[in-house]
């Protein structure tokens, strides 16, 4: 499972995971139901960010999911020294 943050990564990430299912922008575009030419290149060329209901689109398109990871479960934060 690969992590990103919801950061300007973000759109190479979504780049990647679109050609690993080898599908091409108009493609994913078509099968997700996002405009092409104002969003699925702008999100991936970091231009735009997509909203999460969007990315979730977008994944479903390619294939994949989106998992939810709560960090701070993962990563506790150390206690304060005092």
């Amino acid at each position: 499972m690969r992590r990103i943050r919801y950061s300007l990564e973000l759109g190479s990430h979504l780049r990647s995971i679109r050609k690993e299912a080898r599908l091409t922008q108009t493609q994913v575009a078509e099968r997700s139901g996002v405009n092409f030419e104002t969003n699925i290149c702008g999100y991936e060329h970091n231009r735009r960010m997509p909203d999460i209901s969007t990315v979730i689109l977008i994944l479903r398109a390619c294939g994949k999911q989106l998992a939810i990871v709560d960090l701070e479960e993962e990563c506790p934060t150390p206690p304060l020294a005092g």
